[in-house]
């Protein structure tokens, strides 16, 4: 096994409305329940269990945005490096660098589609759990060296707050 492989899962299964998984509605509510629980900005169906491609965006002036299938449709050459972490790994943070703007197509809870458009964290976070319903940790984006810079800014951050 890679160092890179380490970082990789199998990706999640096409969500199909015609014969679902499970009910869609159900699913939304616990992405949305769980994701302003547990207070991120971002998650994916996978990281609570279920094995289908949807995701949810909590946005400052959307409120919470559930994805079913979503799909990149275009995607900024500009580029942004911004800190990331994930409820999976807590406390833990790598610079990586992403498209600024995208657009991505997605279907509600009835299999109807929509189109949105996101700049900065929104972006950011979409890719980021589209990573994650493609079976890829957002660590297996980052060189090297910026994990093991991650990991020493961590180690100091434990050794101040626990002496």
């Amino acid at each position: 096994m890679t160092d890179k492989n380490m970082f990789n899962a199998t990706p999640a299964l096409f969500f199909d409305f015609e014969n679902p998984q499970m009910d869609p509605s159900l699913l939304e509510k616990e992405l949305t329940e769980t994701i302003e629980k547990i207070n991120v900005i971002g998650l994916s169906a996978n990281q609570i269990g279920h094995d289908v491609r949807c995701l949810a965006l909590n946005s400052q002036d959307r409120g919470v945005v559930v994805m079913f299938n979503p799909q990149l449709k275009a995607v900024s050459k500009e580029m942004v490096v911004m800190k990331e972490g994930d409820a999976m790994v807590p406390d833990f943070f790598v610079s990586l660098k992403r498209p600024k703007h995208i657009v991505v197509e997605y279907q509600d809870t009835q299999g109807g589609t929509h189109e949105l458009d996101l700049t900065g964290v929104a972006a950011r976070c979409v890719l980021h759990e589209m990573d994650n319903l493609n079976g890829v940790l957002f660590l297996a984006r980052a060189s090297r060296l910026k994990l093991q810079r991650a990991v020493k800014s961590k180690l100091k951050k434990e050794k101040r707050k626990y002496g």
